[in-house]
């Protein structure tokens, strides 16, 4: 089942000319996961001859030691997709010192081709990470994480974006490497056209925030190279319901698919369509139950 989940995944970025990133937890647990890589310009004849279908160059971590995981991997291939890591949680600031520590080990071991991204979306990260890296001589690459309508993290995609985009941008000690977003909202919908409609809006306000960007760095006679620079920049979109929906028919450059946990899938994919029947389900739990309480107030089970 996770060998067929991941074909059919990967068949559907194909088609629709999405990146895709891989996330280490899905090989460990089923909550809360993303299973995410890359993909460039995969061609059909390709897929014909290739049996991984596509080159996986990136991978996407929620915990320090999936970091280390994927790390060590990394100093041992040397090699894409272990050596081109994004820690996918807002950077706090107890964790910026082990994060590091083992980028200087991927770095090292890879000639300094490693490099693993961290994730901001308030000003607080940006004056912690600046004064990190004046203290150890360092360049942060960093994704902002924008809110494009599920409201649990990121910042919103206004002029308080733009301003926290434009200090990243503006740093001697950060480098902007692209957008993240996590379409979070779809775990509400069940219906295929409100989920491309969902897919649409996210991408449209992508595009919106960097025009809003773009204009902003205009008027203010930036350094930075706008057209080049922020074309550059890599999209990363997605989650599982929303996953197949994201064609990208507004022509986002550099848009990559974070789809959650495709590999395994459960209960709440098949409730959004996400898959199509329990046998696609790979991922289960054995467990006894000693209660259900099925009444007007409450559906649950013990």
């Amino acid at each position: 089942h996770c060998r067929q989940a991941c074909l059919s995944a990967e068949l559907q970025s194909c088609s629709s000319c999405c990146h895709q990133e891989r996330h280490p937890s899905t090989a460990t647990t089923c909550k809360n996961t993303q299973d995410d890589r890359r993909m460039h310009n995969p061609s059909r004849d390709r897929l014909d001859r290739d049996e991984s279908l596509a080159d996986v160059i990136g991978f996407v971590v929620s915990t320090l030691p999936e970091l280390s995981i994927v790390v060590k991997l990394g100093c041992k291939y040397k090699h894409k997709p272990f050596t081109d890591i994004l820690f996918g949680v807002p950077i706090c600031k107890s964790k910026v010192l082990e994060i590091q520590s083992m980028l200087q080990d991927l770095t090292s071991a890879t000639q300094g081709e490693g490099c693993i991204h961290v994730l901001v979306d308030n000003p607080q990260q940006v004056t912690f990470l600046e004064e990190f890296a004046r203290e150890n001589i360092l360049r942060w690459s960093v994704f902002l994480k924008l809110d494009t309508g599920y409201h649990r993290a990121g910042i919103s995609c206004d002029e308080a974006g733009v301003k926290l985009a434009t200090n990243i941008i503006n740093s001697t000690h950060l480098e902007l490497k692209g957008l993240y977003t996590h379409c979070g909202h779809s775990y509400n919908i069940q219906d295929s056209k409100a989920m491309k409609e969902t897919t649409n809006q996210d991408h449209s306000t992508i595009l919106g925030f960097l025009n809003l960007l773009s204009s902003h760095l205009k008027s203010n006679n930036s350094n930075f190279d706008v057209s080049s620079g922020l074309s550059s920049l890599s999209i990363s979109v997605g989650s599982t319901p929303s996953m197949f929906s994201h064609d990208n028919t507004l022509k986002i450059p550099n848009i990559e698919l974070h789809p959650g946990n495709y590999v395994f899938y459960d209960r709440q994919q098949l409730w959004t369509g996400a898959c199509s029947s329990e046998k696609s389900i790979a991922g289960f739990v054995l467990a006894r139950v000693i209660g259900h309480y099925d009444d007007e107030h409450r559906n649950a089970i013990m």
